[in-house]
């Protein structure tokens, strides 16, 4: 398995409660520590958003000239992945364009042992949480659609590329782009802001759950 990358920083996030608790309009969860990307093979999306997101998050703190504290931990998993697989040369490719290097990447399965050790799940579709929520039951709290967590809406997926030509990779790498920067900044700001929650423009997930 890779070893998780990781970036000195510390901060909170507003998320949602856990289905069936109802009058609660979300939770924060503070000092977030382990952020888990998931896909269907980890060898395309997710290891392109793992990538993307921790260079944003690095981004985000130099820009605000603050120097970052505590482990944060990006990772990435692969709910039908073959452990070992090497990321895609489509994959590879559009990430070397975006000045990542990503050769190294090696697919990790999913297991419910990485799904509860997360902080935060964010996944590419709404068929990848129903699977994680069958896999993890109790995880409703903290796993989301990427969609759901920029606000960009229940429907927003990011569609696998896997087999496709490389204008397509470069496609959900775009796409991919835009979302990390929102991942990041979301995840960021209340560290930045010294403010209570990230989440004051909070959105609700497809369970009509405050995130």
């Amino acid at each position: 398995m890779k070893p998780a990358c990781r970036l000195r920083l510390r901060g909170r996030v507003s998320v949602g409660p856990r289905a069936g608790a109802p009058g609660e309009t979300g939770r924060a969860v503070s000092a977030i520590r382990r952020v888990l990307i998931v896909c269907s093979g980890n060898t395309c999306r997710s290891p392109m958003a793992e990538a993307l997101v921790r260079r944003e998050l690095e981004s985000y703190f130099k820009g605000e000239g603050l120097s970052p504290r505590g482990d944060f931990e990006v990772m990435s998993a692969g709910i039908a992945a073959l452990e070992g697989d090497p990321a895609s040369a489509h994959a590879v490719t559009a990430m070397a364009e975006a000045g990542l290097d990503i050769s190294g990447h090696r697919a990790v399965r999913l297991t419910r042992e990485l799904v509860e050790g997360a902080d935060l799940v964010l996944t590419m579709t709404g068929r990848h949480k129903e699977a994680i929520l069958k896999l993890a039951p109790g995880s409703e709290g903290k796993v989301y659609t990427i969609g759901e967590f920029t606000g960009r809406g229940r429907d927003y997926e990011i569609p696998d590329p896997f087999g496709l030509s490389l204008e397509e990779y470069r496609k959900a790498a775009r796409e991919l782009q835009g979302a990390a920067k929102e991942i990041a900044e979301r995840l960021a700001r209340d560290r930045v802001n010294n403010v209570g929650s990230v989440g004051k423009e909070s959105v609700e997930d497809e369970g009509g759950h405050r995130i």
